[in-house]
């Protein structure tokens, strides 16, 4: 995901470690269940979160 983000031009998401178990639960749902709302979200949240660690520096 962090290769494809920057070939792309984008931010790549960051999935600190505190929130890995989120990562998995939302990754595993993604997989039974054919949605990936949650998995959506998940992903733009780290993708801000990403860019709010750069802009601090």
């Amino acid at each position: 995901m962090f290769a494809q983000a920057l070939q792309n031009n984008l931010m790549p998401p960051l999935v600190v470690k505190e929130r890995k178990k989120a990562y998995y639960k939302y990754l595993e749902f993604t997989q039974a269940e054919s949605n990936c709302d949650l998995l959506s979200l998940f992903i733009a949240e780290s993708v801000i979160a990403a860019s709010d660690i750069c802009r601090k520096g």
